[in-house]
């Protein structure tokens, strides 16, 4: 359970309220710095990490209707303006800020009244943050713009990618739409892909709603079936520089009028698809559907509603999911008025869908539009209200509600038997952890004390502290193990590889050294077991990973189950362990590890990518396996990779060879001075002609030898490609035949 409280700031003042609804919320109000009436800010929103946009289309800064978007950066449980944003090229009824999508250190911005191609051909903009300075890095247009077309109407970025919507252009008919995908190289955008409904015809609309993550894009048509607002929507997958369609999607319970696809958004392996006009509980109420993906098919997995539904409330005119929550905005919705807003959140747990609590502003009033836009990210939700401020002046506002992050606190419990306890005391006072006890034997008082400071003294940490400690005394109490529970929604930053984190512990408050704790990931939350208390603090889940894992398949082959995986880049890797269950929520046992196998080291330093294998022979026939990886880098601080849990179940046959088709031994002598042999063997029929790469640590290249011959040896005297002289250290050889690649790493001496 996730716990928020609610916080209204005005002014200088922070007033503190606690909710009695069960999934509460702190509440800030932003306005732009240069709030103007009619500017409509809130319009569009957008949230990622500890950034949020909005956009206000109307703003006149420089023409009427020019349009602006603000940027604002989260500081502990505040929100301030770091930027506001402008095209290079406003013009009259530009309407940038339009739509706006912001991912890490990119932003997005759309303008369809640009006039650069045509008259309302449209445009869409990206700034790039460097530090606290945000600029504009490019302008995009579609290669094949026309009038009209209004590109820019819908936008959103994921990494090195962006999709564009022109729902009004007419290559398949009037009104027929598209969606374009642009690619970042360098400071570069270019246009990659065009995308078309495999059905597109006259009146669908198709890229009024777009939405991307990942390799995956969705794009909403809520005009389609001939125009008659049935909707659908359409799900791309990327592949290589390649998108295709994977999936058309439609309601389960389509009906004329409902406009599916009227808005959309997809994270990882669901897709929630608004449908403002749906009509169940009475004209106009409107619903949601999220579907999810298994494979290439997407099926419909809940249809969800407002608990309070009404006459042209219109749910679903906004929506927004990431990982287990989704937020719908009802900007009809009349609590405070009319047309005064609300916005609702809900929870996914296993396949069902439930309403966790209903947004509206403390000070909605009527006319407001709260949930006209909303974005969820992590733990975040915005909302916004873009004629916020009355029918008479609505120069705009959003909302974001989140959780109240942790800060010093001081709780205690009386603990006497084997049970979770909570060190929050329900007001102020949370310090993030729960605490579960097993071989309890007496009572006594727990103390949990939680400072938002980085600890004193860091002997034993190899890797990044967070600014977090909590110091635990046991007050006498006998017991045989803790489970250590930290809440990471609780926190007062954001951990952006959370699989990178581990609690590390030490028995004296402020001085000897910290030693790490098996740490697993459990949802939003870290746990560890002990049995002893003192201080303890976060350690990575920052930064980039040390092994950038980019796939992780198992297959069964005839002696076991082979597991394959590759990396990008590796940062002082030393190797892997692989973890075996025989459930996906089971009890993984280590069943390999680069301490005893050979094949499981790694590059220690890479930047170019490498596949490794290896094969468990020690399962069972016709039984299913659950498996993942971990890296640990020099430290010994293991990074587990739980989001890559592969399945297969066993198809063992009878063997009696198992042939290697490429062969690339262990170089000899190693370590060597000054020169070193190694042999390879390709063992297939029309092998491709290979090669043999030296690497430094660096992934830079230092030699290259073309292979003709099947087999053979290649001897280095450990001299560069301009017969230079290398320095001492560790080097990598890697073997390159058609799709095939082995990488083994060998150790220079002078």
């Amino acid at each position: 359970m996730k716990h928020f409280i609610k916080i209204h700031l005005s002014a200088l003042v922070l007033s503190l309220i606690t909710l009695t609804n069960c999934f509460a919320e702190y509440e800030e109000k932003i306005v732009a710095a240069d709030a103007a009436n009619s500017d409509l800010f809130g319009g569009s929103v957008s949230i990622s990490g500890d950034y949020a946009i909005i956009g206000a289309r109307q703003d006149d800064d420089t023409a009427s209707a020019s349009g602006s978007a603000y940027i604002f950066i989260r500081s502990g449980a505040s929100w301030t303006q770091q930027a506001k944003l402008n095209a290079s090229d406003p013009v009259a009824s530009h309407l940038f800020g339009g739509s706006v999508s912001i991912s890490g250190d990119y932003a997005i911005v759309g303008a369809i009244g640009d006039n650069t191609e045509g008259s309302q051909a449209g445009a869409a903009y990206i700034f790039v943050r460097s530090g606290t300075s945000w600029t504009q890095q490019a302008k995009l247009t579609a290669s094949d713009a026309a009038a009209q077309d209004f590109f820019g109407h819908s936008v959103s970025i994921s990494g090195d990618y962006a999709i564009i919507g022109a729902y009004s252009d007419d290559d398949d008919g009037a009104l027929s739409g598209s969606a374009y995908i642009f690619v970042r190289s360098g400071t570069s955008w270019n246009q990659q892909a065009k995308l078309n409904a495999s059905d597109n015809a006259s009146l669908k609309y198709f890229g009024y709603s777009v939405a991307i993550d990942g390799e995956y894009a969705a794009i909403g048509a809520y005009l389609d079936n001939a125009g008659d607002e049935t909707g659908s929507a359409y799900i791309f997958k990327r592949s290589g520089t390649s998108w295709a369609q994977q999936a058309k999607i439609t309601a389960s319970d389509a009906a004329t009028g409902d406009r599916f696809g009227r808005s959309i958004s997809i994270s990882g392996d669901y897709v929630i698809v608004g449908a403002d006009r749906d009509d169940d509980g009475d004209s106009g109420t409107g619903s949601a559907y999220i579907f999810n993906r298994s494979g290439t098919s997407w099926t419909q997995q809940a249809k969800i509603n407002a608990s309070d539904a009404a006459t042209d409330d219109e749910f679903g005119s906004s929506v927004s999911i990431s990982e287990d929550y989704a937020v719908v905005g009802t900007y009809q919705d009349d609590d405070a008025g009319f047309s005064s807003g609300s916005a609702y959140v809900f929870k996914r747990s296993g396949t069902s869908w439930t309403q966790q609590t209903k947004l509206t502003s403390d000070d909605g009033a009527a006319g407001d539009d709260f949930g006209f836009s909303v974005a969820i990210n992590g733990n975040y939700i915005i909302s916004g209200t873009p004629d916020q401020g009355g029918f008479a002046n609505p120069t705009g506002a959003a909302y974001i509600y989140g959780n109240l992050p942790i800060v010093n606190a001081d709780v205690t419990q009386t603990v006497d038997s084997n049970t979770t306890f909570s060190f929050n005391d329900g007001t102020n006072e949370d310090t993030g952890i729960n605490i579960n006890f097993t071989g309890v034997s007496n009572s006594a008082t727990i103390q949990c004390q939680s400072y938002v400071e980085t600890p004193a003294d860091t002997a034993g940490i190899g890797a990044t502290v967070q600014p977090i400690r909590w110091v635990i005394t046991d007050g006498g109490l006998t017991f045989t193990n803790a489970e250590i529970r930290i809440d990471l929604s609780a926190l007062p930053f954001t951990l952006d590889f959370p699989y990178n984190a581990a609690i590390f512990h030490r028995p004296t408050e402020g001085s000897g050294t910290f030693t790490q704790l098996a740490t697993t990931l459990d949802g939003d939350t870290l746990v560890a077991h002990t049995n002893s208390f003192s201080e303890f603090t976060i350690v990575g889940g920052d930064g980039s990973l040390p092994v950038e894992l980019t796939s992780f398949e198992a297959e069964s082959v005839s002696n076991g189950i082979k597991l394959l995986w590759r990396t990008e880049t590796e940062t002082n890797n030393l190797g892997f362990k692989i973890y075996r269950s025989t459930s996906e929520k089971g009890d993984f046992q280590t069943i390999a590890s680069h301490s005893a196998d050979e094949n499981l080291r790694g590059q220690i330093n890479s930047t170019f990518s490498t596949n490794y294998n290896w094969t468990d022979t020690e399962v069972e026939t016709s039984k299913k396996y659950f498996y993942y990886i971990a890296d640990i880098n020099l430290d010994g601080m293991e990074t587990t990779h739980k989001d890559k849990i592969v399945s297969v179940t066993t198809n063992l046959v009878e063997q009696t060879e198992v042939v290697e088709l490429f062969i690339l031994a262990q170089n000899f002598p190693n370590p060597f001075n000054p020169s070193t042999t190694i042999n390879y063997e390709f063992r297939i029929a029309n092998y491709e002609s290979g090669k043999l790469a030296i690497f430094n640590v660096s992934g830079e290249k230092v030699k290259e030898f073309e292979l003709t011959d099947e087999k053979g040896s290649v001897v280095w005297d450990g001299t560069d490609s301009f017969g230079k002289s290398v320095s001492s250290g560790t080097y990598f050889y890697k073997l390159t035949s058609g799709a095939f690649t082995k990488t083994n790493k060998m150790i220079l001496l002078k």
